[in-house]
Formats: structure tokens, sequence, C-alpha cells
């Protein structure tokens, strides 16, 4: 009986222990750092719980070394030709076929339309506006920090360079605007400079860090789950 107890409760122990480790998954932000540059391309790797794990640039992997066919000895080639010359064998001929069930050459009967109508006009509005609000929870959970641009602009004469920053400012504020209504977004550092040499280019950059909570996305799925039970659309 005390050797039952003592597995039982090792058991116990262990199933607590995963248990605070998924609690403690679920709690702990993720942090995604995503980057380019000129010189050294694009780079990105994930942080879970002190744990970076790194998925661009991959490693190389080692060549594999090719193994070399082994030749055939003479009499297996020569099998080989003979079996691939033998004439093929005569087909059987329709009285010799095995007879088997009737053959429906009929369509099959037409299902009614409303079979194929999975969701009503009404359903597919319920689950367009659950997606949204699903969208507008899982965003708002994302923060978007650590943001340092740096973009040289070259053109083929000054003037045209000026122009071509100018506009740049203009389009990139615009962007900018419309997505600070949707993330939350914190920049470090933010440079669209004239490169009038051009010998700026290869110097350009982009990195950021993008942070989620999983446990604000897995109450957000929740939500929609609920809601379209409500809604009996599941």
């Amino acid at each position: 009986m005390a050797v039952l107890w003592l597995i039982v409760k090792i058991v116990l122990w262990v199933l607590l222990a995963l248990l605070a480790l998924l609690v403690a998954g679920l709690l702990a932000p993720v942090t995604a750092e995503l980057g380019w540059s000129g010189e050294k391309g694009a780079w990105a790797s994930v942080r879970v719980l002190g744990v970076r794990l790194r998925l661009l640039p991959q490693k190389e992997k080692p060549a594999k070394i090719k193994k070399t066919k082994k030749q055939k000895p003479a009499k297996a080639q020569k099998k080989e030709r003979q079996a691939k010359e033998k004439p093929p064998a005569p087909a059987k001929s329709d009285g010799e076929q095995a007879v088997g069930g009737e053959k429906n050459d009929g369509a099959p009967a037409a299902k009614p339309a409303e079979e194929h109508l999975r969701f009503t006009l009404d359903k597919i509005k319920a689950l367009a506006d659950t997606a949204g609000g699903l969208m507008r929870r899982v965003l708002a959970g994302l923060k978007i920090h650590h943001i340092r641009v740096y973009l040289p602009v070259h053109r083929r004469d000054a003037a045209a360079t000026a122009l071509a920053v100018g506009r740049l400012h203009g389009a990139l504020g615009a962007a900018l605007g419309l997505l600070q209504n949707f993330f939350d977004l914190r920049f470090e550092q933010y440079d669209l400079e004239p490169d009038y040499t051009g010998e700026e280019q290869a110097k350009a950059f982009f990195s950021c860090k993008i942070t989620a909570h999983p446990i604000i996305m897995v109450i957000a799925g929740i939500w929609a789950l609920l809601r379209l039970k409500k809604q009996n659309v599941i």
C-alpha cells in the first residue's frame, strides 16, 4: 500500500510540474526579433522563457556524400535485358474476363441545393463579425518595440534625391499613422536621410521586437468560440 501511495504522489507531482510549466508558458511573454540590413541580410529569432531560438539565417548543413552505385555483374545485366525484351502476355478476351457487378452508367442523384449551402447569410455575417473582434483583441495584445530604421535615399541627382526624401517622409508618415490605430508602435530610431553620393546604401537597416502574451490569444480564442456557439454557428 505504501508503494502504491508513493507512485500516486510521484504522478501527482509530475502533473503539478507540467501544469506549472503550462501556466508559465501562457503567462510568460514571447518575443520575436526581426531585422534586415544591407550588409548582413535578414535575421529572425524567438525568445521564450529566456531561451533564444534562431530562425534566420539557418545553419548550413554539411553536404552529404553521395554513394556510388555498384555496377551489377555482366550475367545479371544480360538477364535484365532478356527480361525486358520478352513480348508482353496476350490480353484476355472479353469472354475470359471475370464478370463483375452491373455498371451503373447513370449519374448519381443530384442533392438538393440546401445540402450544399452550409451557412446562411446571417451565419456568414456572424463569422465575419467574430473574426474581426478576434483580430482586434489579438492585435491589441501585440507590442512592437525597439523599432530602429535607417533608410538612405539616393537618386540620380541632388534635386531628385531631395524630392524623393520628401515624398517618402509623407508616405511613411501616413502609413505609420494608420498602423498606430491597430498596433502599439515604439520607435528607438527613425532616420530617413538623403544619400547624395550613393555610398550609404549598404548601411540601410531595419529591426524590431514583437512581444505577445499567449494567454491573451487563448482568451481571445475562447471568447470567439463562445460567441460562435451562442450564435449557433458551431
